[in-house]
């Protein structure tokens, strides 16, 4: 099976193998429209275990959609599928938010008092990390009912809701101009000033003596 890096992750890459409809294809959205991610189970009623291929050839065969409507799948044992390009809208959520919100499908169904599996959320909380980390931003975390009128992902969801989300710190900031000459005179001053490449330099940036 193919994979590949989502940040420092691993997943599998399943984007070019799962069930697609014959004619139908999903839209193209650019990464400034994506502003989170919404969560997913793939219950009720059942609690089991999922491949993406089955949750794919449902969307397509039953649902009458282009393809899988989530970007990525985690499994019960953290495992993690790349189901779908995130540039490709997935038909996961409802109206307008499935252009803006990426969906993550964890299988299971999370209901009476159960909740995703250890594995799951570690796997979970680490992905959507990485995400925000290659889209330079913290992005939204929300349940699929907090964006359309549903159930999923399940009545523990206050419970495990918050164990999801890691601050991704803000990049650093450029260096003041100060700074940047403090360094260049601590570099110039480890050289010898008879170098042709030192000489060169001074007379780019002339007033710096």
């Amino acid at each position: 099976m193919n994979t590949v890096q989502i940040g420092a992750i691993t997943v599998n890459d399943l984007r070019h193998s799962l069930t697609r409809h014959a004619t139908l294809t999903p839209p193209v959205r650019t990464m400034d429209q994506i502003i989170g991610v919404a969560i997913h189970n793939t219950g009720p009623p059942v609690h089991r275990e999922f491949t993406s291929e089955e949750l794919a050839a449902y969307h397509v065969n039953s649902n009458g959609w282009p393809c899988i409507g989530y970007s990525l799948v985690v499994h019960m044992d953290g495992v993690i599928d790349y189901a779908l390009d995130w540039n490709r809208v997935g038909w996961h959520v409802g109206g307008q938010n499935n252009w803006t919100y990426m969906g993550i499908c964890l299988t299971g169904w999370f209901d009476d008092g159960r909740q995703p599996t250890e594995a799951q959320i570690s796997a979970t909380r680490d992905l959507i990390a990485n995400l925000g980390m290659a889209f330079g931003r913290q992005l939204a975390v929300k349940a699929h009912k907090e964006l359309w009128a549903t159930v999923c992902p399940g009545t523990t969801w206050p419970g495990w809701k918050d164990r999801l989300t890691i601050t991704i710190p803000p990049a650093p900031a450029p260096p003041e101009p100060d700074t940047l000459r403090a360094v260049f005179d601590d570099l110039w001053a480890l050289s010898e000033d008879t170098h042709p490449a030192v000489m060169r330099a001074k007379q780019l940036i002339g007033g710096w003596q």
